[in-house]
């Protein structure tokens, strides 16, 4: 199964999304879009993989990564746990939800 997320991005962000690095990150000010960017980011990952998104504190995850995560990624999910954290997608990929506190 497969989904299209409509999406835009500024270049910088795009660059970052696109990166086929194992490990990256967009470092940036505070509106600039880190958020939604990983967000899409983690979305885009392989079938079948494991990843982590990652927030300063876990106030910050509750409120913004999750509530973004959600809003953007909603037709991907199949499965997401609230007590754990963790979000299963459409092509089997697993996302977990960490704070870094």
């Amino acid at each position: 199964m497969q989904a299209t997320i409509r999406h835009a991005a500024t270049a910088q962000q795009r660059e970052f999304i696109v990166s086929d690095s194992r490990v990256s990150a967009f470092i940036a000010g505070i509106g600039s879009g880190k958020t939604r960017a990983s967000i899409l980011k983690a979305l885009k990952m392989p079938a079948g993989t494991l990843g982590m998104l990652l927030s300063p504190t876990y106030t910050m995850l509750r409120d913004t990564m999750l509530r973004t995560f959600l809003e953007v990624g909603r037709k991907l999910v199949t499965d997401f746990n609230k007590s754990e954290l963790h979000a299963k997608l459409i092509n089997g990929s697993e996302i977990l939800f960490r704070s870094a506190d």
